[in-house]
């Protein structure tokens, strides 16, 4: 059923873009573009740069003026609560800079908000590695779309997602994700990420590792990771994409855990007189 508060009232859409050196970095200027058409629909288009040095913000003025500059320090999540600050539509359509809408889906977007059956909506997303859709990637479906009113940020720095009650739709046509143009821009966001996740993560119960350690807190999950991307995703079935698209799935992680292990290192080492392990 439609929810009271807006039944019988034009909807108005406001999505919400993170920016920051997009036109250098990953995706590039083309994708970003593709991104833009593709929300021009909206009512409103809000984008919050993390102080961009590459024309970014200039590229964006084409499709709007609602750009606001705030340097990222570290979180993601602050940069979307940020943009919501600055929203004056009644729904919130979240979408990152690497993230395409194709018809089918604005399509449905549009249906949704005229009689809206849900005060929520998630979207899956299939990616494009190196020029061609993954067949077999992990698909992952989040809260994209919902009411202004409902809902919050929630979830570690730089892996946040928005919830909201239930009951929550789900859109059937997924976005198209161009996080990984080329090999080089995948590497680029695996450096650029990783000390971010690294710095979140609980240290282990003391900083030197033995073998068995090693194992356990590094090697192990690393491995885990890549058998889950090629064997339980099925992406052997990309060929060699797929592979390498496991690969890097599996450094993501083994950058990860190593810089835990660093911080690991110079916690103990700046803290004389703590207990190995102590918080």
């Amino acid at each position: 059923m439609a929810f009271p508060p807006h039944q019988g009232a034009v909807r108005r859409l406001s999505v919400i873009v993170i920016t920051g050196n997009v036109i250098a970095r990953s995706p590039g200027a083309a994708i970003f573009e593709r991104v833009l058409q593709s929300v021009a629909w909206a009512d409103e288009l809000v984008i919050v740069d993390s102080d961009s040095t590459d024309g970014t913000r200039e590229f964006a003025a084409r499709y709007t003026d609602r750009i606001y500059v705030h340097p990222y320090q570290g979180s993601l999540k602050q940069q979307k609560i940020i943009a919501l600050s600055h929203i004056t539509g009644d729904w919130v359509l979240w979408v990152d800079a690497d993230e395409v809408l194709p018809p089918a889906l604005i399509a449905e977007i549009k249906v949704a908000l005229i009689a809206p059956a849900f005060h929520a909506y998630t979207i899956e997303r299939h990616h494009f590695f190196v020029g061609r859709l993954l067949q077999h990637a992990g698909d992952d479906a989040k809260l994209r779309l919902w009411r202004r009113d409902v809902g919050s940020w929630e979830g570690p720095e730089n892996d946040e997602f928005y919830t909201a009650p239930l009951p929550i739709g789900r859109f059937k046509t997924p976005l198209e994700h161009y996080s990984t143009a080329s090999l080089h821009s995948r590497l680029q966001k695996i450096i650029f990420f990783a000390p971010a996740h690294a710095a979140l993560d609980p240290l282990p119960p003391h900083a030197d590792y033995t073998i068995m350690d090693a194992w356990r807190l590094i090697f192990r999950p690393t491995l885990q990771r890549i058998y889950g991307e090629l064997w339980v995703n099925r992406g052997y079935k990309d060929g060699l994409r797929g592979w390498l698209w496991a690969s890097l799935c599996g450094m993501n992680d083994f950058i990860r855990l190593i810089l835990v292990w660093e911080r690991a290192q110079g916690v103990n080492q700046t803290l004389p007189g703590h207990e190995v392990g102590e918080r």
